[in-house]
């Protein structure tokens, strides 16, 4: 599983990493209104591609946020909801 949270505090729940970049724009992930971290608390950082679709592809980081993955399991309630 997969959470993409925005600068606003919302977050959606997606299965898999090419679900979140086919529904996100490029000009808001390049001007990082977007962190992705998924269910292990792995950060998640993005790259311009020219080969995907999006123009952009994201790549697992050695960074991990553990606090903020509990935040996001303790108030999730169906596949969009606010931290």
């Amino acid at each position: 599983m997969f959470f993409i949270v925005d600068s606003e505090g919302w977050t959606e729940a997606h299965e898999t990493i090419e679900s979140i970049e086919n529904s996100v724009e490029f000009i808001d992930v390049s001007s990082n209104e977007y962190m992705v971290i998924d269910s292990s608390g792995s950060l998640y950082s993005w790259s311009q591609s020219r080969t995907t679709r999006c123009g952009f592809e994201l790549k697992q980081t050695v960074n991990k946020d553990p606090a903020l993955l509990t935040r996001i399991q303790s108030k999730q309630t169906n596949a969009t909801f606010k931290i």
